[in-house]
């Protein structure tokens, strides 16, 4: 069983997820920004969302409402950051622009979380980069073979 870390972010990340909170209106629940209970929303099947049951969500309401979650503990140790980047690329994509395939909206999330942690100079754990590959790839190979059998 894997060792679970303690959210610790650094304070360019939570600046950048100030300024997404501010621009986008967005209520942020992580670590110590806490817009709201994520034991209040449910998942597109009807179950609960859950602290323990993901890293991390990036979900709208009904009313049009968007949130950001990103669980207090995470399974990488230097990964924390990247997460909270991630849900914002799903914030960012679903924003502007519409993507037809599961595998592309993981992927530009990925891509996103780690640009912007390039760009910000924030060290991402090398375990948690092939992780986020291993996980687009996934996606990817799923719906390519969706697409072939059209």
């Amino acid at each position: 069983m894997s060792r679970l870390y303690r959210l610790k972010l650094h304070d360019k990340t939570i600046k950048y997820l100030n300024k997404i909170k501010r621009e986008y209106d967005v209520k942020v629940s992580v670590g110590k920004i806490q817009d709201f209970n994520i034991n209040e929303f449910f998942d597109i099947d009807g179950t609960p969302l859950t602290a323990g049951s993901a890293a991390g969500y990036y979900f709208a309401t009904f009313d049009g409402s968007e949130y950001l979650y990103v669980a207090n503990k995470q399974v990488y140790k230097k990964g924390h950051d990247a997460i909270v980047l991630h849900e914002i690329g799903h914030l960012l994509l679903n924003r502007h622009r519409y993507v037809k395939y599961k595998s592309q909206e993981e992927s530009f999330a990925n891509g996103f979380a780690l640009a912007k942690a390039q760009e910000l100079g924030i060290y991402i754990d090398p375990d948690m980069v092939v992780e986020m590959c291993k996980y687009s790839d996934k996606y990817y190979k799923k719906t390519i073979k969706k697409v072939k059998r059209k």
